[in-house]
């Protein structure tokens, strides 16, 4: 993931996805205070949403700050609601 990054990114977007090496430490500390913008369809027929929330969890933990989105019946795509949420954090974060 990203977070682990030693350069220090402006914010982080992922997309129905999870922390694959959540047992290593995921967030370097270039990195803690990098807000996370997660998104994940509840049905997800190729990464689970199970995945995808405790993920968010495992970074909420190590403080990071976190914002987690679900899009009912989404599978493992986009949706209008997903991508205007996508925009809108990336305009409040990067400027």
């Amino acid at each position: 993931m990203m977070l682990r990054s030693s350069i220090k990114l402006g914010a982080v977007v992922g997309l129905s996805t999870y922390l694959p090496l959540r047992d290593q430490d995921p967030v370097s500390e270039a990195n803690r205070g990098t807000p996370v913008l997660m998104c994940h369809g509840d049905r997800d027929q190729v990464v689970a949403f199970e995945f995808g929330r405790s993920s968010e969890a495992v970074l909420r933990k190590l403080g990071v700050s976190t914002e987690f989105n679900t899009y009912s019946g989404m599978g493992h795509s986009a949706c209008q609601a997903e991508l205007k949420d996508f925009k809108e954090f990336v305009s409040n974060h990067l400027k």
